[in-house]
């Protein structure tokens, strides 16, 4: 998968410490890390205006 860290914004400690972490943008919480990270990624797409 590569390195997981690079550009994804989540606190690695307190992951850890709590087994949880949100999305920054839309505060979904996920216990997966790759599971965020791919989350993050199509969240911090820019949204389509209708």
């Amino acid at each position: 998968m590569g390195d997981i860290h690079h550009y994804h914004f989540y606190d690695e400690d307190f992951f850890k410490k709590y087994g949880w972490v949100c999305c920054y943008e839309c505060d979904e919480i996920f216990f997966v890390i790759e599971e965020l990270i791919e989350h993050q990624e199509e969240c911090d797409k820019p949204k389509e205006r209708t």
